[in-house]
């Protein structure tokens, strides 16, 4: 077992740089931040299907332009496909997690009403 977990280890340090992982924490953190947003300005009267199709793609969009703008223009840096790749990984594990924590609260609430109308009822 120890052998095994030396080598995800190693595999993990040889593929995986630094710099990736802060891309991918960051994007998450910017759809989460974009979910609150987007949930907020709707009062969160919104279906949550576009709430996460606007928080990943606007991810996206700010992940492309600090790409573009910082990075390429303003660094001269060439265009990193690893760092956008990263990006919106983090943004699709947000939009995952965001979706299990929704599916979640709706068990909750449908046994809350649930024991609430037993307890009226009975």
């Amino acid at each position: 077992m120890k052998r095994f977990l030396e080598k995800i280890d190693e595999w993990i340090s040889t593929h995986i740089k630094l710099d990736d992982t802060l891309h991918y924490e960051l994007a998450g953190i910017i759809t989460a931040i974009l979910y609150i947003l987007v949930l907020n300005y709707f009062d969160y009267e919104v279906d949550f299907n576009l709430v996460s199709a606007i928080a990943f793609f606007g991810t996206v969009i700010i992940l492309a332009a600090k790409e573009i703008v910082i990075d390429f223009h303003i660094k001269k840096l060439t265009f990193s496909t690893r760092d956008m790749i990263a990006g919106i990984l983090g943004s699709l594990t947000t939009v995952v997690f965001m979706s299990i924590f929704k599916s979640m609260n709706i068990f909750v609430d449908m046994y809350v009403r649930e024991t609430i109308m037993n307890n009226w009822v009975g």
